[in-house]
């Protein structure tokens, strides 16, 4: 299936339904992650492709996943030159489409986001008629403050003390700072103040396989402003082990709405989960990804909301 976005491109969509379903039924849209990464369920046993693989089998909807502009099938610019607006722009377009499929009830249609994408998931509802969200394992308060909260998780479970930690901490608050705040790119910054240049460590002109300004243009974002938006249930799933995600992110969030509306968000933390759907022993385990085990028991209470979030 083919979906083409504003900008005349062919983004490559997977549908999958259930086996014998007649009739209109309930749907989702899975708004992924931030990487270039495949949303193909391939015949791999990795975690993010059992649960994809456990959504689709087990929710009894339409489930629909659609690729960034250069991966896979997908045509268009690279994926990494897609900046978020034009990444954006393709989620809009599979939306339009799911909602005219005549096996698709528009009554019944959740946008279910994860990483990043549980993130992006009120943007792209907007305007639309959507039953619920589904938000996992995501980020709330602005990129500039996710990435520091990140960078210090990081060090302290590389092993270095939270003493040594705080040494290190102001250069690459100032080094996000700048790259963030100031819309620089990585290399433009360890250019102009080369002190900072070793606290850097990735791409010059990228981050994750992402552009700069694909991060400006998060750093912008509101992300609690697109949030308060939204009046449907929403259900927020967060790991207790993620290091890349801070827990705390997700209490903000269900604090917050259900302020406004009692009851709006349920909030869920896989025990022992990392960012990945996996579950360990430990934090330390989590973080070099030690004797991790497919987290099926929060994958199934996912799957019991949604089917009941979609009756």
């Amino acid at each position: 299936m083919v979906v083409v976005n504003d900008y005349g491109e062919p983004l490559r969509a997977f549908v999958t339904k259930p086996k014998n379903a007649t009739g209109r039924l309930p749907a989702i849209l899975f708004v992924a992650w931030l990487s270039c990464a495949t949303v193909e369920l391939t015949d791999g046993n990795d975690s993010w492709t059992r649960m994809l693989r456990d959504v689709a089998e087990k929710t009894g909807a339409v489930v629909m996943r659609v690729e960034k502009p250069g991966v896979g099938d997908s045509e268009g610019i690279a994926c990494a030159d897609c900046d978020l607006e034009h990444e954006l722009n393709g989620y809009r377009a599979a939306l339009r489409m799911l909602k005219n499929r005549q096996d698709v009830d528009t009554t019944r249609i959740i946008l279910f986001g994860a990483s990043l994408g549980g993130s992006l998931a009120p943007m792209i509802g907007k305007g639309h008629s959507v039953k619920a969200y589904v938000s996992a394992v995501s980020v709330y308060k602005t990129w500039l403050e996710h990435m520091i909260d990140l960078e210090r998780r990081r060090l302290v479970l590389s092993g270095k003390s939270q003493r040594e930690t705080s040494v290190l901490m102001p250069e690459y608050i100032e080094f996000h700072t700048r790259y963030l705040l100031q819309a620089l790119s990585p290399r433009e910054v360890a250019r102009a103040w080369p002190h900072l240049n070793d606290r850097w460590y990735d791409q010059p002109e990228h981050q994750y396989g992402r552009p700069a300004r694909f991060y400006h243009q998060l750093q912008r974002q509101n992300f609690f402003q697109h949030w308060a938006e939204v009046t449907v249930p929403v259900l927020v799933i967060a790991g207790e082990y993620d290091w890349i995600m801070d827990l705390e992110d997700s209490q903000l969030l269900a604090d917050e709405l259900n302020s406004r509306r009692a009851g709006q968000v349920s909030r869920m933390v896989g025990k022992g989960m990392d960012h990945h759907w996996n579950s360990y022993t430990s934090a330390s385990d989590a973080f070099v990804e030690k004797n991790g085990v497919y987290d099926s028991v929060t994958v199934a209470k996912m799957v019991d909301w949604m089917k009941q979030a979609l009756r």
